[in-house]
């Protein structure tokens, strides 16, 4: 959980939330994960004498990597025309793809000549495309199909150079984990109690600029009304750089800071702070501007990024067992729930979602405490912060959170009526949430099994049914270009994950997701998802007959990598396991184990005969 960390607590070490998150157990600082760190330096050659189009082509692209990454494209520059290399941006956005490039020239019009008309002659480059990054470092998935790119050329000096390209780069998926680097800017929401982790993908060569200069910037569509902007001023970097100054990162701000209020001032100092420090508030950052400096506004600020100690529980033949222990321990008893869909549980209660598609609410000793949700047929359950129980409704089209016995209803603004969810997942500040997306059945409203309603707290898994869907994403074509502006920011997507924010009324009570989403991941029978830590999630679809089971993992919105399941991994949480926070999957037959150690680590027993899995 990313929570608002208040001195006094932490000073003797035992957190809780300020949000009302479970108030047993300790709150960990959290440890950023995957941190970047690998920095292979390139030198790539400039073009060879006499080199044929496709060569140059060919040249342009290996030096892409280097010019992320350390020299400002200086070598691929070389590869352009003077007008070109003048005008190119190659900072302003990125292709992302895996496999091998390919290259062709392009016919003219009369289909005769691989030479145009004015002699240019027209390369064009084919790739895999996996995601897209803005110039903002937004990152967008891609659906499947290739992505082309038009390089014109034309002679200069008796050379062939590229006279015409879209700005930005194509980049391989190796490449881009060598010479971009992934960087939480740190927002808070509406209560400026809570942060809110906003993932981007900057250069390495001045990703410290970047980060400032987007924390500096409104949240991006997909986080709009779940977290404020803080910048009424409109301060800016004074100086277009972040440089190292007798070892700490030197912030120049313009004198609007001045305008600010002391608490804003404060917040954003520290939101900086925050930024640069992956998570830490770190010391080494000095905040200045023309009137003065504001390295010491946010003295005595405690805000930090960290994750509670959360419970694990299975529903086990009736039983509500925690797994937090070395040895599974029954904690409640219920009257049975043969086929259970889906099942919620914490200190304070739960719930399950029936086999007859009706959430039943459970007492803290796992007694019934009548229907949720005003008895509507429901196809997943998650649990959410201070006690909601998030459910999508039985058609995939509607969304619902029960809290203390009110239920509302989640306005999903982007949900086109081709499109249903099938399972979500809520981030551990309860201020982003994971959907998964597939073409909608055509159906009516959820139809109401009973006509009780009432409130419990718990710690949440998905139920559904996903199958499949259409391929989502769209291909850069014929024109060339790059640009990736629009990347992870809204659009529509008929399958895949997104991420979008939770925009909650004055009632702390979530009202609707935001504007926008991010388009996370192109994978079309997503089943399962959690959020592993507060920017990891992990995901996957129901095995196939032939026992093939696809499943993903990423810090989210970004590029995913393979993740390992058990055989046949029906359900997936994360939460705490014998002291340690760990993935935890339910098997078809029964079977829970958890990832020892890391998301790569050996899959040990936790327990068996389990009907659900709840965690936070």
């Amino acid at each position: 959980m990313i929570a608002a960390v208040l001195a006094v607590v932490c000073m003797i070490g035992a957190c809780s939330s300020p949000f009302a998150l479970p108030t047993s157990g300790d709150v960990r600082t959290l440890q950023p994960v995957l941190r970047q760190s690998k920095r292979v330096y390139t030198t790539p050659d400039g073009p060879e004498t006499d080199a044929q189009p496709e060569a140059i082509v060919t040249g342009f692209l290996d030096a892409l990597p280097a010019g992320v990454q350390d020299d400002g494209y200086r070598v691929a520059r070389e590869f352009l025309t003077d007008e070109a290399a003048e005008s190119w941006n190659g900072d302003k956005s990125a292709i992302i793809y895996d496999g091998a490039v390919s290259t062709r020239r392009k016919t003219n019009s009369t289909g005769t000549s691989d030479t145009q008309s004015d002699g240019s002659v027209i390369v064009v480059v084919s790739v895999n495309a996996t995601g897209r990054l803005d110039k903002q470092g937004l990152f967008s998935a891609a659906g499947a199909g290739d992505a082309t790119v038009d390089y014109r050329l034309v002679r200069q000096d008796g050379q062939w150079r590229i006279s015409e390209l879209p700005d930005g780069v194509i980049i391989s998926e190796s490449d881009f984990e060598q010479v971009y680097r992934q960087v939480s800017v740190y927002r808070t929401d509406r209560t400026r109690a809570v942060l809110i982790p906003d993932v981007r993908w900057f250069s390495w060569r001045n990703w410290r600029t970047l980060a400032v200069r987007e924390s500096l910037a409104s949240p991006p569509d997909w986080l709009a009304g779940a977290a404020v902007d803080l910048n009424t001023a409109d301060v800016r970097l004074a100086v277009n750089t972040v440089p190292m100054t007798d070892g700490d990162m030197h912030v120049q701000l313009t004198d609007d800071i001045a305008a600010m209020n002391d608490d804003d001032r404060a917040l954003l100092v520290h939101l900086i702070r925050l930024t640069l420090g992956d998570g830490t508030a770190s010391d080494a950052v000095k905040v200045t501007s023309d009137n003065g400096d504001y390295s010491a506004a946010d003295n005595g600020m405690m805000l930090a990024a960290s994750l509670p100690v959360t419970g694990m529980y299975t529903l086990s033949g009736g039983n509500v067992v925690s797994l937090r222990s070395a040895s599974p321990l029954r904690v409640a008893q219920t009257g049975g729930f043969d086929g259970a869909l889906g099942f919620v549980y914490a200190d304070g209660g739960g719930a399950v979602l029936r086999a007859d598609h009706a959430v039943e609410c459970l007492a803290d000793d796992g007694s019934s405490c009548g229907l949720l949700f005003s008895g509507r047929r429901m196809r997943a359950i998650v649990k959410g912060v201070d006690g909601e129980i998030w459910a999508i409704g039985e058609d995939g089209r509607s969304l619902f959170v029960s809290r203390d016995g009110v239920t509302s209803r989640v306005a999903v603004p982007w949900l086109d009526d081709g499109t249903a969810m099938t399972a979500i997942a809520v981030s551990p500040e309860g201020s982003r949430l994971a959907v998964s997306l597939k073409a909608a059945n055509s159906g009516g409203d959820d139809a109401a099994v009973g006509n009780a309603d009432g409130g419990a707290s718990g710690g949440g898994t998905n139920g559904g049914d996903a199958d499949g869907g259409s391929a989502a994403g769209g291909d850069v074509d014929g024109g060339g270009s790059v640009d990736g502006d629009d990347a992870g920011t809204g659009g529509t997507r008929s399958a895949g994950v997104a991420v979008s924010g939770v925009v909650r009324g004055d009632d702390g009570l979530p009202d609707a997701l935001s504007d926008g989403y991010a388009f996370a991941a192109a994978q079309t029978g997503v089943t399962m998802l959690t959020f592993y830590n507060d920017v990891m999630l992990v995901y996957g679809e129901d095995a196939d007959d032939d026992g093939v089971q696809p499943a993903f993992r990423q810090i989210t919105p970004g590029p995913a990598e393979d993740q390992q399941l058990p055989e046949n991994t029906v359900a997936l949480a994360s939460g705490m396991i014998s002291s340690y926070r760990r993935l935890v999957a339910l098997d078809a037959k029964g079977m829970v184990r958890s990832a020892s150690g890391s998301l790569d680590g050996a899959w040990a027993f936790a327990d068996s005969q389990v009907a659900a899995l709840s965690a936070q």
